[in-house]
């Protein structure tokens, strides 16, 4: 399947491509950041639900950890919605990532909010140095953009879950669950290389 020229093919062999997400009308990272948050929680009470039962079994001392943390849930629950508005408005609304895709694996590279899309777009169109026979002026232009990465080897990949309404494929390994964000033109391309290059591979 072909892709579009959004998903650019180097010299250096690897896929690269820029997106950029709306914090606002996207609820992928909100959903991330409050299920990690919740199992916070939700541990630290099983924690405490052992200490209680090793005391000495007793209902009404049960029920009172149980409602404190039910409450303490709703709050945390509240502020990280909170939280995240707040970080949405100071980064302008907009979570803007780099990837890079080759036979090995796939490579997520958070951009800083100080970054903007077009100042991006040229970093990328450094990618014409690669036109020229110059690949090194893309990787470096790369990592001074690049604030924050993650991984993902497809040797290791256990699971690859697609969600096209959100433009996203989860791309899950053993304590490496990344998250590929592709626009709706190349996203076909994208979920088959990696499943060709996992799932299926790996079977």
């Amino acid at each position: 399947m072909d892709h579009s020229e959004r998903v650019v093919q180097c010299r250096d062999g690897k896929y690269r491509w820029l997106y950029e997400m709306s914090l606002y009308t996207n609820p992928t990272v909100l959903m991330l950041v409050m299920k990690i948050m919740g199992w916070v929680i939700v541990g630290i009470w099983v924690f405490l639900i052992i200490i209680e039962l090793c005391d000495g079994p007793s209902w009404e001392g049960l029920w009172d950890v149980t409602v404190t943390f039910f409450f303490m849930f709703l709050l945390m629950m509240a502020l990280c919605v909170v939280g995240y508005f707040v970080y949405a408005l100071m980064v302008g609304g907009k979570y803007v990532v780099l990837f890079e895709m080759d036979d090995n694996g796939v490579m997520h590279k958070q951009m800083p909010p100080g970054v903007k899309k077009a100042q991006l777009i040229g970093r990328i169109t450094a990618l014409a140095g690669v036109a020229t026979g110059k690949p090194g002026m893309v990787s470096s232009g790369m990592r001074v953009a690049a604030r924050t990465q993650m991984h993902s080897d497809f040797k290791s990949v256990r699971s690859v879950e697609p969600f096209p309404r959100r433009h996203l494929i989860k791309v899950n390994a053993p304590f490496n669950y990344n998250q590929v964000y592709v626009g709706k033109e190349d996203y076909d391309f994208v979920l088959n290389y990696i499943l060709d290059h996992t799932t299926r591979k790996n079977k």
